[in-house]
């Protein structure tokens, strides 16, 4: 089953948008390293939500937390599966 979405070509994206200029202020940047290490504003409205309604979520938020992919060297494991025929003699 295919992932739906490639952490590396997320990353790759994110760390493009670092060096390429903002086509609306061609003198900015798309985003900084401290953008990206924000959380966005619907990220912290759902984790505030969670977090104040104790009814619903007992424990509060318990997703995934937030980090900046773009400070990440993220390397994918890959498995290279032997072919039977490779011990043939």
């Amino acid at each position: 089953m295919n992932r739906l979405t490639d952490l590396t070509s997320i990353i790759k994206t994110l760390k493009a948008g670092l060096l390429k200029p903002n086509p609306a202020n061609p003198e900015r940047k798309m985003w900084t390293l401290s953008d990206l290490d924000k959380k966005s504003s619907g990220w912290q409205e759902v984790e505030d939500e969670c977090n104040a309604n104790k009814s619903i979520y007992p424990q509060g938020y318990q997703g995934v937390q937030h980090r900046n992919l773009a400070r990440t060297d993220y390397i994918e494991e890959k498995v290279e599966l032997i072919d039977p025929k490779d011990y043939s003699l």
